[in-house]
């Protein structure tokens, strides 16, 4: 191994350089092996061991513990963020809810307010036959004539001077 110009010439200096190895198992296990370098000598100096994660309880949960870790407080407007969104994704299924139900009754009334139209449409179309027309009028005094109506002419006021 190659030292720096600094060791080139003369006492070297002992040095210590640390450096972290991830070795990984089949599992998806990763170990952190510590390996330390003095003066060129490479090999492993201790086996650092990954914390034992704290399995996580429901009195951990309750007593509020979880509040005071870094990672809760340092995260903290993400999860009001979360939070926010939360609320307005519940109100907004609320919402949607209510408008179809809205919709639905809108549309019964609809079809109810169709049927309605095409029965009185029907009952109009029965009471504007001649038929109809001239039986309700026979109570009043009046009836359909069987003559032709006489035609109106429209003359002008000299033509109307020569023949009269």
């Amino acid at each position: 191994m190659a030292y720096p110009p600094a060791y080139a010439g003369g006492k070297a200096k002992k040095t210590t350089n640390y450096s972290k190895r991830l070795t990984g198992t089949m599992s998806g296990e990763k170990n952190i092996v510590k390996e330390i370098i003095i003066d060129g000598n490479e090999g492993p100096a201790s086996v650092i061991k990954p914390k034992k994660k704290r399995r996580f309880s429901i009195l951990f949960l309750l007593n509020g513990e979880f509040l005071q870790r870094d990672y809760f407080l340092k995260n903290l407007p993400f999860f009001l963020f979360i939070a926010v969104m939360l609320a307005i994704y519940i109100a907004n299924a609320y919402y949607a809810e209510n408008k179809i139900r809205e919709i639905t009754q809108t549309e019964g009334e609809i079809k109810e307010l169709h049927a309605e139209f095409i029965s009185l449409q029907a009952e109009l179309t029965e009471k504007c036959k001649e038929y109809e027309v001239s039986k309700t009028l026979i109570p009043v005094g009046m009836q359909i004539s069987d003559s032709i109506p006489p035609r109106v002419i429209n003359v002008s006021i000299e033509d109307y001077n020569k023949i009269y």
